[in-house]
């Protein structure tokens, strides 16, 4: 990595922040143990500010169980298997988990340098290097995941099914509305022709022009233009249009050659889809 690219992740970090939320050594008690016939898997990253932007989703088997971010960590319980852990950025990274009934293990996502947007890369750490690397990270999960305070696992699930047992005897004793009664037909109905009835054309949709004289430049239009082309979105000549900037970050929007429109948001290390 050269230094202005890691002066410039670092920069980034910087400006975006890293996970907020209870600390592993506030929530300790309060994470429940493993559902029973499941096991259980981590995902977390290190409290490191290079590339902090880039959050992506972190996918379990095709399904988003959370995201990516610096300083923080989260767990999702799943039946005995196989399972493939993947994020995807300008590229996909993945790795493969074999989780057994009982058992913990622990995915670490890992930040480098890429084209257009930084990679972020899973890997399986030891259940040793794991415990110890959640310390002093961020719990980003399903506040509801954990336990309430004084409440134990098995008063939990008791809660849980004297909830479900009540909402289900408080619906079956809600009133039924009762059917209003139609009116009964006219004996002469009147009938007016379709072609009498006034009709009002659609309002045609507003002209957007694409003209280059009119196009507005931002710091990143190549980068957002060539992300675009990445995605599938040709943009001819028109390129990437400047329509939004706060603090460091821009927004652009790319006409494509096939009439739809992307919009990508980008600051100094990477630009994603808006």
């Amino acid at each position: 990595m050269n230094r202005i690219a890691l002066i410039a992740l670092i920069s980034v970090g910087f400006l975006s922040g890293c996970a907020s939320g209870p600390k592993m050594a506030e929530i300790k008690d309060k994470i429940p143990p493993i559902a029973t016939g499941k096991g259980r898997i981590y995902f977390y990253r290190d409290n490191n500010m290079v590339g902090a932007a880039v959050q992506p989703n972190i996918r379990v088997n095709e399904e988003v169980v959370g995201s990516s971010k610096p300083g923080g960590f989260f767990f999702v319980d799943r039946q005995p298997g196989n399972y493939t852990v993947a994020t995807s950025t300008e590229v996909t990274r993945s790795t493969h988990v074999a989780l057994e009934a009982g058992k913990k293990k622990y995915i670490k996502t890992s930040i480098s340098m890429g084209l257009f947007v930084g990679h972020v890369t899973p890997n399986e750490i030891t259940e040793a290097q794991g415990e110890l690397d959640l310390n002093g990270l961020a719990y980003t999960g399903d506040p509801t995941l954990l336990l309430a305070p004084n409440q134990t696992p098995i008063q939990s699930k008791a809660i849980a099914s004297a909830e479900l047992i009540v909402n289900t005897q408080q619906a079956s004793r809600m009133p039924v509305a009762p059917q209003a009664e139609m009116p009964a037909p006219s004996t002469v109905a009147t009938l007016t022709p379709l072609d009498a009835a006034p009709r009002s054309e659609p309002a045609p949709p507003p002209v957007v022009s694409y003209s280059i004289k009119d196009r507005k430049l931002g710091t990143w239009s190549y980068e957002a233009e060539q992300f675009a082309n990445s995605k599938g979105c040709k943009s001819g000549s028109s390129g990437a249009w400047l329509i939004g900037k706060a603090d460091y970050v821009e927004h652009y929007q790319v006409a494509c050659i096939d009439g739809n429109k992307f919009t990508a948001v980008c600051d100094q290390v990477a630009c994603q889809a808006g």
